[in-house]
């Protein structure tokens, strides 16, 4: 009887991974199917969260359905398996696909994430040279892995000096460093304010004007293929509409529904966020794609 309640039990579980994980069908025309989208709670994606239960898609003309994951490297494995057509990216996890997969992505558009670098208060670390010896949290080949390369540099260190454990899931790396698991973390808001909140030392931010790698990706799609070309121009549309009425005057109650429901905020921590003023995406930068490229690859030619 107990197996068989176990059973029971995670029955609606696996109907749901399964209806989640669903590849797009070939017999599918983009008529019959709305654009799909993998988000993951960072400030990247919440113009893209904001415009959804807003119905800005739907005014702008496309239709959208988003599918939410909690790590960037769950969003690359439904993007290569095509159970989702477009999602959240960087241009250095691009780069990374390419070469392991040889599957080619395109860049629909660019975004400038900020990142910052806390501290275990316990650890008392002050500055980048205190980094020395201590454990870095990041997701792997990602723009804070990226960033934890440059701190290594702005610290005077080896990049052997600095132990970075992955952990690709953005909550948990969060969890881990406020609980002590981890020395420090590198973190994009609102998970920033989240540790900054609770009494973890902040060090150090990416600067402003540091162009950041993330992006929005798509699958390869023919060039005759007109409707889901203007699908991925009416996304951009309604996303720099968002990152307006965010900017401007937000409808504060589905706001903080967003920060409460899709990023699992608390309501004391979204009473002391402030949200840094939003930028829409940009066209793609082949000098942003080429720093991604070289970074990459002297990556792997220290593995070697």
């Amino acid at each position: 009887m107990r197996h068989l309640a176990w059973i029971i039990a995670i029955i609606p579980l696996l109907a749901s991974c399964a209806k989640r994980g669903a590849k797009l069908s070939d017999s599918d025309t983009l008529e019959e199917q709305p654009l799909q989208v993998a988000v993951m709670p960072t400030l990247d994606c919440l113009p893209v969260y904001y415009a959804d239960r807003m119905g800005l898609f739907d005014s702008t003309g496309v239709k959208v359905t988003l599918t939410e994951y909690l790590s960037q490297m769950d969003i690359d494995t439904a993007l290569l398996r095509r159970r989702t057509q477009m999602g959240h990216c960087s241009l250095t996890r691009l780069e990374i696909m390419e070469r392991r997969d040889s599957d080619t992505l395109r860049v629909v558009g660019e975004m400038a994430e900020k990142l910052y670098l806390l501290t275990a208060r316990n650890k008392r670390i002050r500055n980048l040279k205190q980094m020395k010896g201590n454990m870095l949290a990041i997701d792997r080949f990602s723009n804070a892995d990226y960033w934890s390369d440059r701190i290594t540099e702005l610290g005077d260190m080896e990049l052997t000096d600095i132990y970075r454990p992955q952990v690709n899931d953005i909550q948990l790396r969060t969890l881990m460093l406020t609980t002590h698991l981890v020395d420090a973390a590198l973190l994009p808001e609102p998970y920033a304010t989240v540790a900054r909140m609770a009494g973890e030392l902040q060090i150090f931010k990416t600067p402003d004007s540091v162009s950041g790698f993330n992006c929005f990706a798509a699958l390869p799609i023919p060039e005759t293929n007109s409707l889901s070309q203007r699908q991925e121009k009416l996304f951009v549309k309604a996303y720099a509409r968002a990152v307006k009425e965010l900017n401007t005057k937000p409808d504060v109650d589905n706001l903080r529904a967003i920060l409460s429901e899709n990023y699992g905020l608390t309501d004391d921590i979204i009473d002391t966020l402030r949200l840094p003023k939003l930028k829409p995406m940009t066209e793609p930068s082949e000098e942003n794609r080429k720093t991604a490229s070289d970074w990459i690859t002297q990556r792997f030619m220290q593995a070697r």
